[in-house]
């Protein structure tokens, strides 16, 4: 409905702009705004079904094995990012996690001193990090993520951390989702 009144103004803009008067291309402008707008809220409407009462349990990988925070920064690219391609590696220290080492965290960090870096000094503490249940619901770990701009989230249960929900797992399922699931019954369902 509501690219439809944008098509109307953008038409009519252009044919009051071309024969009445220039003050037409203000319409132009406006219906081209709405347009957008009703797209973007079209978007949002689609990815709000996408991940309708999905919750973290039903999206999350089961987490790697930390690795002591004492590792130095080269360690952990080696064996963790660049072996196993992990954006995000858990830490411990006597068998505790202790924090969180993210790619962006070793970005920070100058290449050169990455072999003398322990990941305790470039980690984010435990106590820092945010955290979801199984039972949260993806589209409220989606605004967590989006507001404290960070890629993925661990999912704690009972004190144990059971597993990691990642942005790259969320838009997966969003498109899955809208690439097989059936389009008419997908747009109807509220």
């Amino acid at each position: 409905m509501g690219q439809g009144i944008a098509w109307v103004m953008i038409g009519g803009g252009i044919y009051v702009a071309l024969t009445i008067s220039l003050t037409g291309i203000w319409y132009v402008f406006i219906g081209l705004f709405l347009k957008q707008a009703a797209e973007s809220a079209y978007e949002q409407l689609m990815f709000d079904r996408a991940l309708q009462n999905v919750r973290a349990r039903d999206l999350m990988r089961a987490p790697s094995d930390p690795m002591p925070d004492s590792s130095s920064l080269q360690r952990i690219v080696d064996e963790r990012v660049l072996d196993r391609a992990e954006r995000c590696v858990l830490l411990e220290h006597d068998g505790v996690v202790s924090g969180l080492l993210t790619t962006t965290d070793l970005s920070r960090i100058p290449r050169e001193e990455w072999p003398t870096t322990s990941a305790r000094n470039a980690m984010v503490p435990t106590a820092e990090v945010a955290t979801i249940a199984p039972s949260t619901l993806v589209s409220d770990a989606v605004r967590t993520m989006v507001e404290r701009d960070i890629h993925q989230l661990p999912v704690i249960d009972e004190g144990r951390l059971v597993g990691m929900l990642t942005r790259g797992d969320v838009l997966n399922h969003i498109q899955t989702k809208m690439h097989f699931a059936d389009r008419s019954t997908f747009e109807q369902r509220s």
